[in-house]
């Protein structure tokens, strides 16, 4: 939850835990909190007066009732062989018993449907529901309008499956936010239009918010490529329609389109982690922001939220000395390790007890211009699976200080990292850092090494935010080429 919050202010859980709900809490999220598909009926059963199981579950989530902001009721009900003519008595059993708590919960209850539920999608504004599902979908929309309840749906919204299925007729450009179509800006706001459309040919019409309950992109899991005649998207190079590169391109898209929105649209991404074991279509488990080690999958610049850890406010600083080391060089496998220290000093101070470490380089060989061209030389360090080692969070541990703390990546597969921050002079703005980064993989040498050269220059950087300073730690070194091991000193 330390993670989420790094980056949202609010997390969608499917069901209700309470060490999960409590872990939440505890880092000042705001919920919006499912419920298992067995409750429909469970809550259906009862009455608006007289319903057990209802008050049963209110009593349950009450020492929570700060947090959480509203109920979905199901998941993707008329897509989950559910009865959905029980949506509307359990919404209402379910708000009447919040209603009859002491004291009262203010919880607003809804439900969330997915853009599978339209017989027409195209041309959007001729958008209409399925059949089989007009009847109950009239009666949702009828009751969630009436005073006093939700007045809003989430909508699952996902213009990824839609290239994946039909790529002949999906330009990458269209699905990913850069190129516009038939009138459209972008395959997402084509679809939501055509789900507003089938609500307004509902009997009565429905003009209430429809916000987002999950969109994503996956990043790995299908073969499905792109057209002959399409091009991949830059900075993406791949024809393969599901990858990280895309899924960074999606992401902040929808991110910018979502702000552009009057007023912003409520939305949820799907997922904040890989999930490995998730059953379903081969793509299924990779929807992540992040891999199932907590590392980010996204290119840089993708989150724009007030919880990154880079943002406008951060500061640069002078770096007053540095060292590192680094060992099995050449050799795959995860028993590689990093170690760096150092000191700088920047115009601020931090709070050390209360802030988060982000590592987004370590080891990056410098860009070298070959042929009148920029060759970049990339990260020499990998995760153990040969895979994107960074970036990484680091969490503050127990017992920290305002003016010491240690930092530690959480999790126990992928690189593990480590560093503690010091000032030994409170107010001064200089700071000490030595940081052991393990359990990698560095496969490869600098090219400049295998070149001859006795030193490359090689870039490191993290940032440490407290929530009100945000300071960036940078350095580009020269590291010497020494067997098995790289030794740096001040540039």
């Amino acid at each position: 939850m330390q993670q989420i919050k790094l980056h949202f202010n609010m997390v969608k859980l499917f069901k209700f835990e309470a060490d999960v709900v409590q872990a939440a809490v505890d880092n000042g999220l705001e919920i919006a909190l499912g419920t298992l598909q067995s409750r429909l009926a469970e809550f259906a059963a009862g009455t608006p007066n007289s319903c057990d199981v209802c008050d049963a579950y209110v009593a349950m989530i009450a020492p929570y009732k700060n947090n959480i902001k509203v109920i979905i009721l199901a998941n993707e009900p008329f897509f989950s062989g559910l009865d959905t003519a029980k949506l509307v008595p359990a919404m209402q059993n379910l708000s009447a018993a919040l209603k009859r708590a002491n004291p009262p919960l203010d919880i607003p209850v809804t439900t969330v449907v997915t853009i599978g539920t339209l017989e027409k999608s195209f041309p959007p504004a001729d958008g209409i529901f399925k059949p089989e599902f007009v009847g109950d979908m009239s009666a949702l929309f009828a009751y969630l309008s009436q005073a006093g309840n939700a007045n809003f749906i989430f909508l699952n919204v996902y213009p990824y499956q839609a290239i994946r299925d039909d790529p002949k007729h999906i330009q990458l450009a269209y699905a990913l936010f850069k190129q516009p179509a038939g009138g459209f800006p972008n395959l997402f706001a084509a679809q939501y239009t055509a789900f507003r459309a089938a609500m307004s040919k509902l009997n009565p019409s429905a003009t209430m918010s429809v916000f987002i309950g999950e969109t994503g992109w996956a990043s790995e899991g299908s073969s499905v490529m792109i057209s002959a005649s399409d091009a991949p998207v830059p900075p993406c190079t791949d024809r393969l329609i599901a990858t990280a590169c895309n899924e960074g391109v999606y992401v902040k898209g929808f991110i910018d389109w979502v702000k552009m929105q009057t007023p912003p649209l409520v939305s949820f991404l799907f997922e904040m982690y890989n999930e490995l074991d998730k059953p379903g279509k081969p793509d299924e488990p990779f929807y992540g922001l992040f891999t199932e080690h907590g590392n980010i999958k996204l290119f840089p610049g993708v989150f724009t939220g007030a919880g990154v850890p880079l943002h406008a406010k951060t500061k640069a600083s002078t770096l007053l000395r540095f060292r590192g080391s680094a060992n099995r060089v050449g050799k795959v496998g995860d028993r590689g390790q990093v170690q760096i220290a150092g000191k700088f000093t920047f115009n601020g101070d931090l709070d050390l007890a209360n802030a988060v470490v982000y590592l987004e380089r370590l080891l990056v060989e410098d860009d070298v211009i070959i042929d009148d061209e920029i060759v970049s030389g990339g990260e020499l360090v990998t995760d153990p699976d040969g895979g994107d080692a960074l970036p990484l969070f680091l969490l503050p541990r127990q017992g920290g200080k305002e003016y010491a703390a240690r930092y530690e990546t959480f999790g126990w597969m992928g690189p593990r990292a480590r560093m503690e921050i010091n000032t030994r002079n409170p107010g001064s703005g200089v700071y000490e850092f030595n940081a052991r980064v393990k359990r990698l993989s560095i496969p490869q040498s600098a090219g400049a090494c295998e070149a001859g050269d006795a030193t490359v220059a090689l870039t490191t950087s993290f940032t440490i935010d407290d929530g009100i300073e945000s300071v960036l730690v940078s350095t580009q070194t020269d590291w010497r080429c020494r067997g098995s091991r790289r030794r740096a000193r001040n540039r």
